[in-house]
């Protein structure tokens, strides 16, 4: 059994957020900046990146070739050789976890992509763009704004090639792959990567948000709204929901891919009424059993009519009710210690990092000379 399909899906999530953080060293060493720690924390972002998904070694190895390049002209080998020494403890447990498991230090368990590339591009593609429950135009507004100014040389920036490639591939690659282009992509994440990446290098250069600050911020407000749709309620649960609602609208066959794209079971509305019913105590009773009321779960969730028995069930998981989905709330109920009590650390980690943030960007006292 291949270990990597049944892993917590926000591992693939976040999957950007190294790029992230290294693309600030990547591109100080291009314009001819950078240090050997700097490049050193720049090798070891990239290599955590492809430690989450493994398919990010492709990009890795495009912003490589864009610093062997810099390198070679700037006659600066020893920053191109402490960014490689950053990859390396990544890639060493990459290739070391591999054998293990497989036997095979290059084996990654996934089918051989002969087997599995084989889906339309165009209808791949557009769902990963458009889908209504996976679409990143939705989950993520600010890409509007953000990619016709990555087209332009003006607004782009020196890198925006750079940038484009490393989106565009794993859009192409993952809208290739036999399912995924529909229910079982799981939207964004597929391609979470190389959009943090074109974003990066190309919004300081445009800076949208002094010319268009306006429509920034609605931008801004609606991807915010974004994220906290997708953590207001439990993928699991809003699919399971979604799988007998689609059997109750005389729905056959596979769910993954109608629930996936239709508006009616757009996780954007779905995911805000399932959190609701579950705050409200619809989904189970004083023990916490699964009960099945009046209405039913699918019809406060996506106002389907069940026919049968088994489409009025409600979440059947027991930490997909009442918002234990949410690993503060779980744990407070298995510890029994209010949830917000568990919040307080993190609190208190980001008061302390914003703290050093803003000791950090505060420029030193100026040195006064005093008269003689």
């Amino acid at each position: 059994m291949d270990l990597k399909l049944h892993r917590p899906r926000g591992t693939c999530a976040v999957s950007g957020r190294p790029f992230a953080a290294g693309e600030p060293f990547y591109s100080a060493l291009v314009r001819g900046g950078g240090t050997l720690a700097s490049t050193f924390v720049g090798g070891l972002a990239g290599g955590a990146a492809v430690l989450m998904r493994y398919q990010n070694a492709a990009l890795l190895a495009a912003v490589g070739i864009v610093l062997v390049l810099a390198a070679w002209r700037q006659r600066r080998w020893p920053l191109l050789a402490t960014f490689a020494l950053g990859v390396l403890p990544a890639a060493g447990l990459l290739l070391a976890t591999n054998h293990a498991r497989f036997g095979d230090a290059f084996d990654t368990g996934y089918p051989k992509a002969a087997d599995w590339l084989d889906q339309p591009l165009w209808l791949g593609v557009g769902k990963q763009l458009f889908a209504a429950g996976r679409g990143v135009a939705w989950l993520s507004p600010l890409v509007w704004l953000a990619l016709p100014l990555a087209l332009r040389a003006r607004d782009g920036g020196p890198l925006r090639w750079l940038g484009w490639a490393l989106f565009l591939f794993p859009l192409c690659f993952f809208g290739l792959a036999r399912g995924w282009q529909g229910g079982q992509c799981w939207g964004a994440r597929y391609v979470t990567h190389g959009l943090v990446l074109l974003l990066a290098l190309t919004l300081p250069v445009a800076q949208p948000w002094r010319r268009w600050p306006r429509a920034w911020c609605v931008l801004l407000l609606l991807g915010l709204f974004a994220n906290a749709t997708a953590v207001v309620a439990p993928v699991r649960g809003v699919i399971q929901l979604a799988d007998q609602a689609f059997r109750a609208n005389g729905g056959t066959g596979d769910h993954a891919d109608p629930i996936s794209w239709q508006p009616r079971y757009t996780p954007l509305l779905a995911n805000w009424r399932y959190a609701l019913a579950s705050g409200s105590g619809a989904f189970e009773d004083a023990e916490q059993r699964p009960r099945t009321a009046s209405p039913t779960a699918i019809e406060r969730v996506f106002a389907a009519v069940p026919t049968d028995d088994a489409q009025a069930q409600p979440p059947l998981r027991w930490e997909d009710r009442g918002g234990r989905h949410l690993f503060v709330v779980l744990w407070g109920e298995l510890l029994g210690v209010p949830w917000w009590l568990l919040c307080l650390p993190f609190a208190a980690l980001l008061a302390l990092g914003r703290r050093a943030a803003k000791a950090l960007a505060t420029p030193p006292p100026s040195e006064t000379s005093t008269p003689a």
